[in-house]
């Protein structure tokens, strides 16, 4: 009698546990419906550049990376468990399994981790239909790996991405990163549709580009704490969507004794050798500096806002 108790009891619980999964995937995907709506209006129309008012303004500290925005899902529990212990928390006593398999429906005999992993699935589609970059930290065999790479690498150049099989078999990421610019050429020539990834790129291997002699395109904002043969250029960057818009810019040093007669929102080709330095508008941290040979004024760009894609 004891024993059909407590089988009776542990049907009860595996229940309760999908339950309790179901109800709060299903609350996120409520408050993820209501809660982005307006993410999705600023997405499908760009936000305009801000105006001359507010780049105007000091600019105390640039951006020397934008920050990422993109969603990642953790499917609970794995089809094999791991039973190793490990702490509940930092510096906790107490100990649990490092990955469970979950439970089983009583009715219907489906695992847990079977149905967290649909559930994602769902929620992924859901997101990427209102615009966000998805990656999942548990997926199907059949994941489409060249879109993984192209999102991480959205992110970070620097990032390394490995896949581990149920199997117990480990496999990296070996897709290349080819640039769309020439890094060795004697003047990088960038484009318009590459700013994003070549601002990226520079600001993740400075040491890199140490040296090199760059041409490209960027908007410029006066700060009031540079000197008149100086400027900042740059352009607005999205890395996600409309909400993670910033611009980014480098400073950039004429010959002396000029004084620049550039005002902020004007567009310039300008061409320059980047040397890594600390500045007061990179926090006093190491950054690139543009060291100007030659600008003309130019056209801005057919699409304003530097995208990675």
């Amino acid at each position: 009698m004891n024993e059909e108790n407590e089988n009776e009891k542990a049907r009860s619980d595996s229940q309760g546990c999908l339950i309790v999964s179901i109800l709060v995937m299903a609350v996120v995907l409520y408050l993820l419906g209501n809660l982005c709506i307006t993410k999705v209006k600023l997405i499908m129309n760009p936000p305009t550049v801000p105006d001359s008012a507010t780049l105007d303004q000091p600019l105390e500290t640039l951006p020397v990376m934008a920050e990422p925005y993109f969603v990642v899902i953790d499917p609970g529990h794995q089809a094999k468990g791991n039973k190793e212990k490990e702490p509940i928390g930092p510096d906790a006593q107490k100990e649990k399994a490092k990955v469970t398999s979950g439970a089983e429906g009583v009715a219907t005999g489906q695992e847990e981790y079977e149905l967290n992993l649909q559930v994602s699935l769902r929620l992924q589609s859901v997101l990427e239909e209102r615009g966000y970059q998805v990656v999942l930290t548990r997926t199907t065999p059949d994941i489409d790996k060249e879109q993984v790479h192209k999102i991480v690498r959205g992110v970070s150049r620097s990032a390394r991405i490995a896949y581990d099989y149920p199997d117990g078999h480990f496999e990296y990421d070996e897709i290349q990163d080819p640039l769309p610019f020439d890094i060795n050429a004697p003047v990088i020539d960038i484009k318009d549709e590459d700013f994003a990834i070549w601002y990226r790129d520079m600001t993740e291997e400075m040491e890199v580009y140490e040296g090199k002699t760059v041409h490209v395109k960027g908007m410029v904002a006066r700060n009031t704490g540079l000197p008149q043969n100086a400027v900042v250029v740059g352009r607005h960057i999205m890395t996600c969507c409309a909400d993670d818009i910033a611009y980014s810019g480098l400073v950039c040093n004429f010959p002396m004794p000029s004084k620049v007669s550039l005002k902020t929102r004007d567009w310039i080709y300008v061409t320059a050798k980047i040397k890594l330095e600390k500045h007061k508008l990179y926090n006093g941290n190491m950054g690139p500096v543009l060291y100007a040979t030659h600008y003309e004024t130019a056209e801005e760009p057919e699409e304003v806002v530097a995208t990675f894609y």
